[in-house]
């Protein structure tokens, strides 16, 4: 895992400044190695609370909202561009 979070933070170059907070589960397969990666980046790790199964839902459902509503207010200007945006659009190209 720890080697997926610098994958991560490598892939997002710069934007990754823009990030102020890494919102995870209490999984045992992240380990302080995997948010010791995100801490150098200045990044607080927040974890959900203990035996609360339904926040999991709660954040997917909010992060869903969030992906269809930018996607209904994007101008796709080509296929590459599409390739870009996260969401519906490059899946239905691929």
């Amino acid at each position: 895992m720890p080697q997926q979070a610098r994958n991560a933070t490598v892939g997002l170059g710069v934007r990754i400044q823009a990030l102020r907070f890494l919102l995870r589960d209490r999984d045992a397969k992240y380990t302080t190695a995997f948010d010791a990666v995100f801490e150098a980046e200045d990044m607080e790790i927040l974890k959900s609370p203990p035996r609360a199964p339904k926040t999991n839902a709660h954040c997917e459902r909010v992060l869903g909202s969030i992906r269809r509503e930018v996607l209904d207010h994007t101008l796709i200007l080509s296929e590459k561009h599409a390739r870009h945006v996260p969401g519906r659009v490059s899946t239905a190209l691929q």
